[in-house]
C-alpha cells in the first residue's frame, strides 16, 4: 500500500512534474509572441515619431523659406524695363546660363523686337560626368569630348530660339571650359597658352568659333570680347556675379568689365553710356527652395544681401514664364544631371545685380580706426560662408576699404577673427588699361605682424614703399601713389590662404583711383 501509495505518490509526482514542465513551454511562446507584437509596436511607433518630428521640421523649414523669399522679394527693386532701342549684350560662361540668368528677359526683349546678342564664352565640354553619361561610357576620348561640346551648341541653339533668338545673335567663341581662371592669371599671353584638360588642345577645335582656332590665352578671349563690344554698342550688358561661386563665373566677370574699361579709356561714347548688370547661378545651396515653383519668385542668398550689390527683380509674365520652363528642358544633357537645380531658376521673375565701380576717396588727415569708419568699403564679402572659413576665423575676409592719405594709397583689410600669422592675406590689382592686349597687375602678399611683397605680372619684386601694419582683426597697407600715376582703376580682389589651404577669396570689383591723385 505504502509502495503502491508511493509508487502512486511518485508517479503523480512525476505527472505533476511533467505536467508543470508543459505549461512554461507553451506560456513562453505565447509569451515570446506577446512581447515581439510588443516590440514591434513600440518600433513602429518610435519610427513614426521620427517621421512625423522630420516632416514637422521639413515643413517648418519649407515655410521659413518661403517667408524668407517672400520677405526679400517684397524689397527689391524693379528692374528698368527695357524699351525700343535698347541693345542686350550677354556674355555667358557656358551653354545654359544665359537662359537660367536673364533668359525671361531675352523672350521678353525680343517680343518687343529689341536687339539681343548671345557670346557663350566655353562650349562647357569640361563637364565629365554629364559627358560620360551623354556617351554611355567613361574615358572619353578628345574628339568625344569637343563632341559633347557640339552637342551643347546645338541645345543652346534651341532653347534661345524658342525665345525668340535668331542663330545669327548667338557667338560662341569657343574658349575652354573650366579654363577662363587660369588664362586670366597665368596664361595671358599668346605664347603661353592653356591646355584643355579634356579636349587637350591649346586652339579652339570647333569651326563655328567667333575666332576661328582661337589661342587658349586671357590676351586673345579679351581680344575678342572687346571685338564683340565694339560691333553691338550695347546699351545694356549682363554679366556673370563677381561672388558667383563658380570660378569660370567670376573670372567672366573679370574679363567683361576689363573689355569694357579698355573700351571707355579709348573714349568710346557708347562704352561710357552702358549699363552694366550682373547675373548669379552658383552660391552654395541657392536658389531656394529648389525644384520647379513658378509661382514664387527668385530672390539672391542672403548671404549676397547687403553687400554692395543693389539687388532688382524682372518680373516675368506668366507665358514667358512657361516658355522659359520648356527653353531649360531643351538642355537635355545638363536637366539629366540636375534637373532640380536648373528649374529653380524658373520662377516669376528673374534677379539681377547692379555692381557699379567705386572710386577711392580722399581723406584728409591720417586714418586711424575712427576715420576708417567714415571710409565706405570698396568691398563687402559674406562672413562664415563655408564651414573652412567658420572654423578658421583669421582668415576670413569681411571687407577692403581704400582711401587717399597724403600721398599714399592705403588700404584695410577687415576679417572675422584677430589676424593670424599662421594666415597669408593676399591682394590682386590688375590695372585698367587701353590695350586689350595687355595685362599689367601688383600682387601683395601679406604676412603678418608687418611683411608685406609686392610682385608684377612677371613674378618681379616691385621696388620698396609698401609698409603693413595689423591690429585686431584688421591689417593696413599702405602704398606710394606713384605706383598708380597715370593710371585710371584696377580691378580688386583678395585672397586668404592657412598655409597652402585656400580659406577665402572676395568678390571683385572694378575701383577708381581718385581724380586728384597727385
Amino acid at each position: 500500500m505504502s509502495r503502491r501509495t508511493g509508487e502512486g505518490l511518485e508517479s503523480g509526482d512525476g505527472a505533476i512534474g511533467r505536467q508543470r514542465g508543459s505549461w512554461p513551454g507553451w506560456f513562453k511562446r505565447a509569451l515570446g509572441q506577446e512581447r515581439a507584437k510588443g516590440r514591434w509596436r513600440r518600433w513602429m511607433a518610435a519610427l513614426l515619431l521620427i517621421l512625423a518630428v522630420v516632416l514637422c521640421v521639413s515643413w517648418l523649414h519649407y515655410y521659413d523659406v518661403l517667408l524668407y523669399v517672400q520677405k526679400r522679394a517684397a524689397g527689391l527693386k524693379t528692374f528698368p524695363p527695357v524699351a525700343p532701342g535698347d541693345r542686350i549684350l550677354i556674355f555667358a560662361p557656358h551653354p545654359d546660363d544665359e537662359t537660367l540668368g536673364p533668359g525671361g528677359l531675352i523672350a521678353l526683349a525680343r517680343r518687343q523686337d529689341i536687339d539681343v546678342t548671345v557670346v557663350l564664352l566655353t562650349n562647357g565640354d569640361s563637364f565629365r560626368y554629364s559627358a560620360e553619361e551623354t556617351f554611355r561610357k567613361i574615358n572619353l576620348s578628345p574628339q568625344e569630348y569637343v563632341a559633347y561640346g557640339q552637342i551643347r551648341q546645338k541645345e543652346t541653339l534651341a532653347a534661345l530660339q524658342l525665345l525668340g533668338l535668331p542663330e545669327s545673335k548667338i557667338l560662341f567663341l569657343g574658349y575652354p571650359d573650366q579654363g577662363l581662371v587660369p588664362m586670366w592669371f597665368t596664361h595671358w599671353e599668346t605664347v603661353n597658352p592653356y591646355t584643355a584638360r579634356y579636349t587637350q588642345t591649346s586652339r579652339s577645335p570647333y569651326a563655328n568659333s567667333f575666332h576661328q582656332a582661337a589661342i587658349y590665352a586671357g590676351s586673345s578671349l579679351l581680344e575678342d570680347m572687346t571685338k564683340v563690344l565694339r560691333q553691338v554698342q550695347p546699351t545694356i550688358l549682363l554679366i556673370p556675379h563677381p561672388n558667383d561661386a563658380h570660378p569660370d563665373h567670376w573670372a567672366g566677370y573679370l574679363f567683361a568689365e576689363r573689355a569694357l574699361e579698355s573700351l571707355k579709356l579709348q573714349g568710346l561714347p557708347f562704352a561710357q553710356e552702358t549699363r552694366v548688370y550682373t547675373y548669379l547661378i552658383h552660391r552654395g545651396k541657392w536658389p531656394l527652395p529648389k525644384g520647379l515653383r513658378p509661382f514664387l519668385p527668385l530672390v539672391p542668398p542672403a548671404t549676397l544681401v547687403g553687400r554692395g550689390d543693389d539687388w532688382m527683380a524682372s518680373s516675368l509674365p506668366r507665358e514667358v514664364a512657361e516658355l522659359k520652363i520648356q527653353a531649360i528642358q531643351n538642355y537635355r544633357t545638363q536637366v539629366n544631371m540636375m534637373r532640380n537645380y536648373l528649374l529653380s531658376f524658373a520662377r516669376n521673375c528673374e534677379i539681377f545685380g547692379f555692381y557699379p565701380p567705386v572710386t577711392i576717396p580722399t581723406v584728409m588727415g591720417r586714418p586711424g580706426p575712427v576715420a576708417w569708419d567714415q571710409v565706405i568699403p570698396l568691398i563687402l564679402d559674406p562672413k562664415s560662408d563655408t564651414l573652412i572659413r567658420e572654423v578658421e576665423g583669421a582668415g576670413d575676409f569681411l571687407g577692403i576699404k581704400a582711401a587717399l592719405v597724403q600721398g599714399r594709397v592705403y588700404f584695410q583689410v577687415s576679417v572675422r577673427e584677430k589676424v593670424s600669422p599662421r594666415v597669408t592675406y593676399r591682394l590682386w590689382l590688375f590695372l585698367l588699361e587701353r590695350d586689350s592686349r595687355s595685362q599689367r597687375r601688383f600682387l601683395i602678399t601679406l604676412s603678418p605682424p608687418n611683411s608685406v611683397m609686392v610682385q608684377d605680372e612677371k613674378g618681379h619684386k616691385v621696388g620698396e614703399g609698401a609698409l603693413l601694419q595689423t591690429r585686431g582683426r584688421e591689417l593696413e597697407l599702405s602704398l606710394p601713389w606713384q605706383w598708380f600715376q597715370g593710371e585710371k582703376g584696377f580691378l580688386l580682389g583678395g585672397e586668404s590662404y592657412l598655409g597652402t589651404v585656400f580659406l577665402d577669396r572676395t568678390g571683385w570689383r572694378v575701383t577708381y583711383l581718385p581724380g586728384d591723385l597727385p
